[in-house]
């Protein structure tokens, strides 16, 4: 990656127009990324309380393959399509994905659908409509920058990390509050497709003030030229034609002239950006399987006093620790929120494999640890702050890299978007296929939870679900999430 420099702002944009603007994309970044997370939680709650905790590999699997080829179909047949259009289309399928996903979850609740894997596979058809909701709004938002002083990436890139926040907190708080699980949720949140295309208009809107008053600039100079000789009227008249031109070009997106994705405009966007792409890929590879793989199995041997104890039918009726796992990982989004919120501070961390070497280095810690025991519960707290901070880093810092590229030309801004999102979620796939098979023999370690609910104090002897009818978790399920 070049080393970032400075830009000038445009200057037809006012202070107050890009503060708008920054609250505008800050908004679109909450509501593009909250669905495909806020479905994952659903998706989390169906496989684990319908006792199909295996499937949840599936669930996450299939959405990102399914985010892969949503990336690919816009970068190779959308790319000239307005902007405009895609999100008003998003609109509606945002919409139904929400309302789909609610009446799938308030069907399991209700008995209404008898059989459960039928319940878990019409799940995935909400997966399937907001995952790709996601994809597709990221990749046109983030190209739809390009016509935007660079910076504003980091609102949108903030309010992604917000995003992320927000249901850590919500699967954490659902722990403990089941009515807090998202069902009735997904109804209320159906209106965001509406709310997200007014959003997309308003900086529509702010973009065509600039542009206007960028043609009235041009304009009063023109006339002070033609004032101060008169004999070249003709000359300025044209000049003021081809400008009207640029302007109607200007007041549209530009599209027209992206190019779509061929083998050569794969290699063009390679040789300008190839170190990003391939850095975006292996941080997402390793910062996933750290997270979704070691941090799993290691928070399982450890204990944290103040959580509460509930039962599990799923592991013979024990009683654990519950939300150890979703507890750490609100501290995993707090970083994450906090590095996208700092761009004027993480776009000058050079060069990129800083990112790279700092995950690589918390991914190595977590393998040691998994070995040798030495590391208390309460230790993950800032590792899991580091991974989120240099993740999220790296995302701000490479797309504003690749939106301030001169070398890439606006034309090659959508594909080149497109590329960069691929590769992290290449890099995420990539990382549970690895898990997967790693952590089934390499770091197969099945005495680690035996290990963890032996040394308990708290349940020695005890298995309140089945023996102690006073227990108030006795006909309640909890998900099992170490």
């Amino acid at each position: 990656m070049e080393p970032l420099k400075e830009n000038k702002e445009d200057s037809s944009y006012t202070k107050s127009m890009k503060m708008r603007l920054m609250i505008y994309f800050f908004f679109l970044g909450i509501i593009n990324h909250l669905g495909t997370i806020l479905v994952m939680t659903g998706g989390r709650i169906l496989s684990y309380e319908l006792n199909l905790s295996s499937w949840m590999y599936f669930y996450t699997s299939a959405s990102t393959l399914f985010n892969i080829l949503t990336r690919f179909i816009n970068s190779r047949y959308l790319v000239h399509i307005s902007y405009k259009k895609r999100i008003t289309f998003l609109c509606f399928w945002m919409c139904s994905g929400y309302l789909i996903m609610s009446l799938v979850l308030i069907s399991y609740e209700k008995k209404y659908i008898s059989n459960n894997k039928i319940c878990f596979f019409l799940s995935l058809i909400p997966s399937f409509i907001l995952g790709t909701s996601y994809a597709l709004g990221e990749s046109a938002i983030l190209a739809y920058l390009s016509t935007f002083p660079k910076n504003l990436v980091g609102g949108f890139s903030s309010g992604t990390g917000l995003s992320g926040l927000f249901s850590a907190s919500l699967n954490f708080a659902s722990q403990y509050y089941p009515n807090l699980r998202p069902k009735a949720l997904y109804l209320f949140l159906s209106p965001l497709g509406p709310i997200y295309l007014f959003l997309f208009l308003l900086t529509e809107r702010i973009q065509m003030e600039a542009n206007f008053g960028k043609k009235y600039q041009f304009e009063k100079l023109n006339t002070e030229e033609v004032n101060n000789n008169n004999n070249n009227d003709n000359e300025n008249s044209d000049n003021n034609n081809n400008n009207n031109n640029t302007d109607n070009n200007d007041e549209n997106d530009n599209t027209n002239k992206n190019k779509p994705m061929n083998v050569e405009n794969f290699k063009h966007v390679m040789n300008c950006i190839k170190r990003i792409i391939l850095n975006l890929f292996l941080i997402y590879l390793s910062q996933f399987y750290c997270l979704n793989g070691m941090f799993v199995k290691n928070s399982a041997r450890t204990d944290i006093g103040f959580l509460p104890i509930q039962c599990s039918r799923e592991k013979n009726g024990h009683t654990y620790r519950s939300g150890k796992y979703e507890f750490l990982i609100l501290f995993y989004q707090i970083g994450m929120f906090t590095s996208k919120s700092m761009l004027f501070i993480v776009k000058k961390i050079q060069p990129i494999e800083i990112f790279l070497f700092s995950i690589l280095s918390i991914l190595f810690f977590f393998i040691m640890d998994y070995f040798f025991y030495f590391v208390d519960y309460y230790f993950f707290i800032p590792l899991l702050f580091g991974l989120g901070f240099f993740g999220g880093g790296t995302y701000v810092a490479a797309f504003y890299s690749i939106l301030s590229n001169k070398e890439l030309g606006l034309e090659y801004k959508d594909i080149s978007v497109n590329c960069a999102t691929i590769a992290n979620d290449f890099g995420t796939f990539l990382s549970g296929i690895i898990g997967y098979l790693i952590n089934n023999s390499i770091f197969k370690n099945e005495t680690l939870y035996e290990k963890y609910i032996k040394n308990d104090t708290l349940i020695e002897g005890n298995n309140c679900c089945n023996n102690d009818t006073s227990c108030p978790y006795k006909n309640r399920s909890f998900l099992f999430d170490l």
